[in-house]
């Protein structure tokens, strides 16, 4: 397992990167290499994280109070900054993300415009970007919560409509449409929830009520 970034009390944004062994249930911290700009990410929070083989891809968030949208990847204990495509997303921070088909995908996030319901796509075969245009789209949001599950992906809470209830959608990976699942109970529109999938079950935990 591997965390990066952050802030500290003081608010300011953190640059470190951590590994917990789930053998030795250790954790450690990784030593910076080098000191150029592409070799070690800003400090930064509120940034999407997803796996894929094995290395670690990190995109956008906060670097303080300067949104951005590097594209990290960390592999064998070390950082690289990818090349931006033609359609690399706006900079943004509370995106979410998942990996399908060999491809990064990212939902919502907050921009300098404002929270969106937007997905945007990297093919890690291409190493490009590109927007993925979809139907029935939740409202905008950011700093919410997503899980996945074979072509399936889910958005819990964090809607930018203080008047929006608690919701949960689920995008069908084959049809590219986004269906609204049975109403949450009245939890309260919640942010920076963590969740995951257990068989047939979301959990998720936490959070704090707008």
């Amino acid at each position: 397992m591997m965390i990066f970034g952050g802030t500290d009390d003081s608010g300011a944004s953190l640059d470190d990167t951590h590994e917990f062994n789930l053998s030795t249930r250790t954790w450690s911290q990784v030593k910076k290499r080098g000191t150029k700009k592409n070799k070690w990410p800003r400090g930064r929070q509120q940034t999407c994280c997803v796996t894929y083989h094995g290395d670690v891809y990190m995109f956008g968030g906060n670097c303080l109070g300067s949104l951005t949208n590097e594209l990290w990847c960390y592999s064998d204990g070390v950082w690289n900054l990818l090349p931006e495509s033609p359609m690399t997303p706006p900079a943004a921070w509370g995106y979410s993300g998942t990996i399908y088909n060999d491809c990064i995908y990212v939902f919502g996030g907050n921009t300098s415009s404002g929270a969106t319901s937007d997905i945007y796509r990297f093919s890690l075969v291409t190493s490009t970007w590109d927007s993925v245009p979809t139907s029935n789209s939740p409202p905008p949001r950011a700093f919410h919560c997503s899980v996945s599950s074979d072509t399936k992906w889910f958005i819990l809470f964090a809607s930018t409509n203080s008047t929006t209830r608690p919701t949960l959608f689920c995008l069908d990976f084959h049809t590219l449409r986004w269906h609204e699942l049975k109403p949450l109970p009245a939890l309260g529109l919640m942010r920076g929830i963590a969740g995951f999938i257990n068989g047939n079950v979301i959990i998720f935990h936490g959070g704090k009520s707008k």
